[in-house]
């Protein structure tokens, strides 16, 4: 009797043991669990909104003149002076050249014989008279700009002798400078003439200039499968006026379309995978939990893009920081602003 007590103690203390370390173990995993569940990853976040959207091309291009007034020598001699270099600006009626003609030039020369050759006082006077009227002479013949606008070319240097009506420079009107961009042919039904476009050349610093389409060149480049499109400058402020020189490379952007009431995220809430190309964004609700939405992607207008998914609605919260590699059922917690109360995740 009492070894079978004895048995039946130590199988009692086993199964007691046994339950104790189950008890232990759900306790140990119960915790675990309430650790994962309460471990929050901290992130910023906003909310998606709507707007409007400019839909636009942006292509590349230089800047060209169309036409350029020639500024010639209007007679034979030495040039004395020439100024202004090529992209310098000059006004109407600036004095940009002198020329001494070819009779004034002999006249100071034989002057110059003559006093060397002069033996009394009335010989050096005459002398002088000729001396000064030759000096007179010398101050020569001014040419002055017809038009305002930039020395595009120089041909001649001062203390050269040029012939009556050789070209001395050349001087491009403002409204002769125009933009020609490469249009890719994909693009080009989105272009039409008087269309408005935004002009950005590196002389302008960050200021655009606006300009107009107006004209297209019908032949197209087989090999580049762009078109070139022409764009007027208008409305240029005196400050940019001298940014306007010929042969400057840039960009013109075309707005041809505005999408209305585009859903727009900002850029950073938006991840793409190298590996798929596919586009999430990760919202959460009043539960604080991260849910990754694939999305597809449309135009930008500055620090927003627009998308688009039948899962994510205007009001709802996006991370913008703390997104990549965030899991799904992430506990997230915010660090910003509060967002919106979405109720429709």
């Amino acid at each position: 009797m009492r070894i079978g007590m004895k048995k039946k103690l130590r199988v009692a203390s086993v199964i007691f043991l046994a339950i104790t370390i189950a008890a232990c173990a759900k306790k140990s995993s119960d915790e675990s669990d309430d650790i994962k569940t309460t471990a929050k990853v901290a992130v910023e976040a906003a909310v998606v909104t709507t707007g409007n959207i400019p839909m636009q091309i942006t292509v590349t291009g230089h800047t060209e003149a169309t036409q350029e007034e020639k500024i010639v020598a209007p007679i034979a001699g030495k040039l004395l002076s020439l100024n202004g270099f090529e992209g310098s600006f000059v006004k109407t009626g600036e004095v940009i050249a002198t020329i001494q003609s070819k009779e004034a030039e002999s006249s100071e020369e034989g002057a110059r014989v003559m006093a060397s050759e002069a033996k009394n006082s009335r010989e050096r006077e005459q002398v002088k008279r000729t001396l000064e009227l030759a000096k007179d002479a010398q101050n020569g013949v001014t040419v002055r700009a017809s038009i305002s606008g930039l020395i595009a070319t120089r041909s001649s240097n001062a203390g050269e002798f040029v012939a009556e009506n050789q070209e001395l420079l050349s001087i491009v009107s403002m409204n002769d400078i125009v933009f020609v961009a490469d249009v890719p042919l994909l693009d080009m039904p989105h272009v039409r003439i008087g269309e408005a476009a935004q002009v950005v050349l590196p002389t302008a610093g960050s200021s655009t200039i606006a300009a107009t389409v107006i004209a297209i060149k019908p032949a197209a480049d087989s090999t580049s499968q762009s078109a070139h499109v022409i764009f007027q400058f208008r409305s240029v402020p005196d400050a940019l006026v001298r940014a306007l020189r010929t042969g400057i490379a840039g960009t013109a952007t075309i707005i041809f379309d505005v999408r209305h009431g585009a859903m727009l995220v900002p850029k950073s809430a938006v991840l793409r995978n190298d590996e798929t190309n596919e586009k999430t964004v990760v919202t959460f609700g009043l539960d604080s939990m991260a849910k990754s939405i694939e999305v597809t992607t449309g135009p930008e207008i500055d620090s927003m893009v627009e998308v688009e998914s039948a899962d994510l609605k205007p009001g709802m919260n996006v991370v913008v920081v703390g997104n990549y590699s965030l899991a799904d059922s992430t506990r997230i917690t915010l660090v910003n602003a509060a967002p919106s109360e979405d109720k429709n995740s």
